[in-house]
């Protein structure tokens, strides 16, 4: 999310608290499934007993769109970071 905002120039996710960016991370994007992450309900404020929410796999798309910004998808920046 902070490459995105520095790439962007503006918030991608906001939130109050740690758990509260979580939540809002999770349902901007999906949650992980444990083929994915398997250590991911190890992780502090991860439990189980979470909400699951879908995978949005074009959730930054949309969201570069919104601000007017869809050339930061072409950028040098973005295309170094998709490749690491």
């Amino acid at each position: 999310c902070v490459l995105v905002e520095c790439l962007c120039g503006s918030e991608l996710i906001e939130g109050s608290c740690e758990v509260s960016c979580i939540l809002h991370i999770l349902q901007t994007f999906g949650t992980p499934s444990e083929e994915d992450w398997p250590e991911l309900h190890k992780l502090p404020f991860m439990s189980r007993l979470l909400p699951v929410f879908p995978a949005r796999p074009l959730a930054l798309e949309h969201f570069f769109a919104e601000k007017g910004r869809l050339d930061v998808l072409s950028s040098p920046q973005w295309m170094e970071l998709l490749n690491q």
